[in-house]
């Protein structure tokens, strides 16, 4: 139970894997696949098939020419065993003029990648490229990181972000990847100059570099202040969000929630039983009622619908094989089970049927 407790309570900052040595003497294809290795390494970072990565510099074409290109990942390969082979080229001059566009649709998008490839053969490039094309940067990288995930899905994402990057970070509320997005992003880095990453909410990071490393480190940087942003704003707590079920204080309110809750919850119990009978006993005014009152004002089949709600602590008899009620004052049977139902149970029962009740 402890393990489990510590797990549930934080997500570590990632480890740092990069190796000098090991990274030396590569080429920029071969060192941008040793980058997409080492994050797809960490599942934390970046889960199977998810996130991609890029790198820009030069190649000469079929012509002979010089040309700019963007190496992207493919579209479905995995960061953890991509290879050099896995990353398209595109021709960078023939990507940056849609930026002056205003809308394309991803079947006009896709088709557009496809013309400015650099070979013929080469595996199609991830749906996000334009995001990768739009960011000056050489390097650029886009991950699915567990703690900025979890921080930008919080109810109070956005203020935890401003509260822990200042403007070194801008905020993304949640678009589907494509094009729109990657041209909102451009703008948005474009009007503020002094942030080193974007934090999309529900989706992911964006970050950047002017090397390999440089990018790598800036992705290890941001999901480790991601992750003491969590951990400083649960202050020890499970989660980062309110209560699940509302609290309700108000006996008025109780008893009208009952009301509409209780023959919901018993045509549901009734779903598995032949008869059933519901307990109601009040915590706050000193446990659980005497099962000879509440019998009191249970008379026949036709009295249970009608309850008289007196608490908020909910038990069911299951009177499976009991062709006659109990008599009144009487204990039950030994064919009679008693099952807590807890207040969460009861809201999820009321949840599901239209028109029981509300929690305030």
């Amino acid at each position: 139970m402890s393990e489990a407790t510590a797990v549930l309570r934080g997500i570590p900052a990632p480890e740092d894997r990069w190796d000098d040595h090991a990274s030396a003497g590569r080429s920029l294809l071969e060192e941008l696949a040793y980058r997409s290795n080492l994050l797809g390494a960490d599942r934390a970072l970046a889960n199977q098939g998810g996130g991609n990565t890029s790198a820009k510099g030069m190649t000469t074409d079929h012509l002979g020419r010089e040309v700019r290109v963007l190496w992207v990942k493919g579209s479905g390969t995995d960061l953890a065993t991509i290879t050099p082979a896995g990353f398209p080229g595109l021709r960078l001059d023939d990507l940056l003029p849609l930026r002056q566009r205003d809308a394309m649709d991803d079947a006009s998008m896709v088709d557009y990648l496809l013309r400015c490839a650099v070979r013929p053969d080469q595996p199609r490039p991830s749906i996000e490229t334009l995001l990768h094309a739009f960011i000056p940067a050489e390097h650029v990288e886009h991950t699915h990181p567990d703690a900025i995930i979890a921080l930008t899905s919080t109810p109070r994402g956005h203020e935890l972000v401003e509260e822990a990057f200042g403007s070194q970070a801008v905020w993304l509320d949640y678009e589907r990847p494509g094009f729109a997005m990657s041209q909102r992003i451009a703008q948005m880095l474009e009007e503020n100059p002094d942030a080193r990453a974007v934090l999309l909410e529900r989706h992911g990071l964006v970050t950047w570099g002017s090397t390999a490393k440089e990018s790598y480190h800036a992705t290890l940087e941001f999901v480790g202040r991601a992750a003491l942003a969590i951990e400083r704003a649960a202050n020890g707590r499970f989660g980062l969000g309110g209560p699940k079920v509302a609290e309700l204080r108000d006996g008025g309110k109780q008893s009208s929630l009952l009301a509409g809750a209780l023959p919901a919850l018993r045509g549901s119990l009734l779903e598995d039983a032949d008869g059933v009978v519901l307990d109601v006993g009040r915590a706050d005014r000193g446990g659980d009622c005497k099962k000879a009152r509440c019998a009191e004002k249970v008379r026949s089949w036709s009295d249970v619908a009608p309850f008289r709600i007196e608490i908020a602590g909910v038990t069911h008899q299951d009177l499976r094989g009991k062709r006659n009620p109990p008599t009144p004052m009487s204990e039950p049977s030994p064919m009679q089970k008693t099952q807590p139902l807890q207040g969460q149970f009861l809201h999820r029962v009321v949840s599901g049927h239209q028109g029981h009740g509300q929690a305030a």
